[in-house]
């Protein structure tokens, strides 16, 4: 797609999410200004009036049937227009009746000075009426703005005017401009990079405010204006675009605004402070290829100013994620604990109910039959599942808060294999699979009998679970060197590449699992490494998804008693 097609496609958005009465608007508004430029004399000067006397009259009319957006911000976006309007009709009434331009300064300077604070005020207070939050790191990046405008104004436009041969009030009167322009565009950008830049409308008054902002610079760089210049282009399509925008209708809430958190640095935020950064050595590199006088003492102050700024903000965002962290790990607690409680108040009931079947199974109250037996069978299995859950949620509990208590005793581990694929067989065999298990002589390590057959339990039932029916499961223990391995390897469904890195993790259940509804917690792996890693070994898994999977623990050899 070209640019073009890109371009035409975004107008095409724009025009499909306006009104009839703004694209109606629009498109007089503009072929008003188009034809502006072909006029000359008392005609043009005329005709740039009735366009801004138009912008004024759309936003009025879009305040009489807005409800649902802010009308305040509207207001003031109306009377900043006007004012602009009016220093333009006090501007012609000069050029009509006597030929020149108005003395400065005048009446209608007064008019121009106050439309960019009205401009500026109306967007802070639709920020601030849509859900913006004025926080202490908004603050720091509009600060840091305008330190980087500040000091491309002053080379650019103030010094020159400071060192002008003027009075007092008249120079005044000329820096003043170029001040209150830094205020609209720090708002401008402030309504670029916040909640509101998705919806339509507020970026046409974006556009808006942009092109005066961009009309009045040009106009304070220019060293002699004419009327019917490019720069009347720009504010008349300022005018045009701004009761284009007023004339939509108003849009709710949710339309367009996306809350973002104030510490957060989004995208349009991250350029506009990459832009602020980069102003300092922009305007040196332009002085020197420019060769002109280059501002050494201004450019190092701005340069240090914003680098303290910076410094402050990326403080603030260390707190942040720092606050953020600590929140995460209350929460973590506050779940473990909740866990833990309600896992330690089901394990007596759940005691009991075992007790008691066993109980009612032996005829304690009465003969049983064979039905009832069977009945009874299945409340066991299942009341036995519920007890090993509650056991390993208790488990993985007490392992957060780092309490594992191991025994250090010499261990055959092949005979604790040994038992535990003894214990699987019946289950394998159930379910049409093969099971074998080879081991070597002398595989002695020092630990917990009963946690490394928690272990081994673990990896060969999952091996179990995970093989479909007429596929194998071998398990080994071998010795090399000063280490024992026990390897569990089967050719059932394997682990997706993108989950093996977290297979290991606390409450982690593969996709593979979630797909096919296989029971399961996602503890047994966690407790599992943990309790290798107590005994000073390690646990990998080496899987490719349909091929199978081979889970080792190695362990140290245990040492000869001296």
């Amino acid at each position: 797609m070209t640019v073009a097609q890109i371009g035409a496609r975004s107008f095409g958005r724009w025009l499909h999410a306006l009104s009839p009465a703004s694209v109606g608007f629009l498109a007089a508004g503009w072929l008003g200004v188009v034809a502006y430029e072909f006029l000359s004399g008392n005609t043009q000067a005329i005709a740039y009036e009735v366009i801004g006397l138009a912008g004024v009259g759309a936003i009025v009319v879009g305040l009489s049937r807005r409800t649902a957006e802010p009308r305040g911000a509207w207001r003031l976006f109306a009377a900043g227009l006007a004012s602009e309007v009016l220093g333009d009709c006090i501007s012609a009434y000069y050029e009509v009746h006597f030929g020149h331009e108005p003395p400065v300064p005048s009446t209608a300077d007064i008019f121009y000075l106050a439309a960019p604070i009205l401009f500026a005020i109306g967007i802070f207070l639709l920020l601030r009426e849509l859900g913006a939050k004025m926080s202490r790191a908004v603050v720091l990046d509009a600060v840091i703005v305008v330190v980087a405008l500040v000091t491309v104004q002053w080379v650019f436009v103030v010094e020159a005017l400071v060192h002008e041969s003027l009075s007092a009030l008249r120079k005044a009167d000329e820096i003043a401009l170029p001040s209150f322009d830094i205020l609209v565009l720090v708002a401008l950008i402030q309504l670029v990079i916040g909640p509101t830049r998705r919806a339509v409308p507020y970026r046409m008054i974006g556009l808006s405010i942009f092109l005066l902002f961009l009309s009045d610079e040009i106009f304070l760089l220019t060293p002699q204006y004419d009327s019917g210049t490019w720069i009347d282009v720009g504010w008349l399509g300022s005018y045009v675009t701004l009761g284009a925008a007023a004339l939509r209708p108003g849009v709710k809430r949710q339309a367009g605004v996306a809350k973002v958190g104030p510490q957060r640095l989004s995208g349009p935020r991250l350029a506009v402070l990459a832009a602020a950064l980069l102003a300092v050595p922009a305007v040196l590199a332009t002085e020197r290829l420019e060769h002109h006088r280059i501002h050494t003492l201004v450019a190092a102050g701005g340069a240090a100013l914003i680098a303290v700024l910076v410094l402050l903000r990326l403080a603030g965002l260390l707190r942040a994620v720092e606050q953020q962290n600590r929140d995460l790990r209350q929460l973590d607690r506050m779940k473990d604990d909740f866990v833990a409680s309600v896992s330690h108040e089901l394990r007596t009931p759940l005691t009991s109910i075992v007790g008691y079947v066993e109980l009612l199974a032996e005829g304690a109250s009465g003969p049983v039959n064979d039905a009832q037996r069977s009945d009874l069978d299945v409340v066991t299995r299942n009341t036995g599942r519920l007890l090993r859950l509650v056991n390993d949620l208790l488990f993985a509990a007490g392992l957060a808060e780092g309490r594992l208590d191991l025994r250090s005793d010499s261990v055959d581990l092949p005979g604790v294999v040994a038992h535990s694929v003894d214990t699987i067989r019946p289950v394998a065999a159930a379910g049409g699979l093969g099971l074998t298990f080879e081991a070597d002589n002398n595989a002695y390590v020092t630990g917990d009998a009963g946690r490394l057959g928690q272990v081994v339990d673990n990896l060969v039932a999952n091996a179990v679970k995970f093989t479909p029916p007429g596929g194998h499961v071998e398990v080994r223990v071998t010795r090399v060197a000063d280490e024992v391995n026990v390897e569990v390897k089967d050719d059932g469904v394997g682990i997706p590449a993108a989950d093996i890195p977290h297979l290991f993790d606390r409450f982690f259940r593969s996709s593979r699992a979630l797909t096919d509804a296989v029971q399961g917690t996602g503890l047994g792996l966690y407790i599992a490494k943990t309790i290798v890693e107590a005994h000073g070994g390690t646990i990998e898994v080496v899987s490719s998804e349909g091929r199978g999977s081979t889970f080792r623990a190695t362990f140290p050899v245990a040492r000869p008693a001296v």
